[in-house]
C-alpha cells in the first residue's frame, strides 16, 4: 500500500541518517582524543545522549568483542529517544 511504502522509505532514510550521525560523532570523538590537550576539545566534552553512548562504547575497559556495533548504538539511541518521549507524554 502507499502508506506502507512511505513508512518503509522513511525508515530507510532515518536509518541512513542515524548511521551518518553515529559515524560523524565517532570520528569527532576520535580526532578530539588525538589532539593536543591545549586545544579546545568540545567533541569530548559534549553531553548529549549519542555522544555519551558512543564514548562509553569506545572505553578502553571494554574488550573489542563486547562493544556494540553501529547498528546496536542506533537501535539503543532510538529506544532511549522513544522512552523519553513516552515519559514526557501524560494522558489527559
Amino acid at each position: 500500500t502507499p502508506g506502507s511504502m512511505r513508512m518503509a522509505k522513511a525508515k530507510r532514510i532515518m536509518h541512513r541518517v542515524g548511521l551518518e550521525l553515529i559515524r560523524e560523532k565517532k570520528a569527532g570523538i576520535m580526532s578530539a582524543s588525538n589532539r593536543e590537550k591545549t586545544e579546545k576539545q568540545t567533541d569530548l566534552q559534549s553531553r548529549d545522549l549519542l555522544t555519551l553512548l558512543i564514548k562509553a562504547n569506545m572505553g578502553l575497559d571494554i574488550p573489542e568483542n563486547q562493544r556494540m556495533s553501529e547498528q546496536d548504538i542506533l537501535a539503543r539511541a532510538c529506544l532511549y529517544f522513544l522512552l523519553l518521549c513516552l515519559g514526557s507524554w501524560v494522558p489527559s
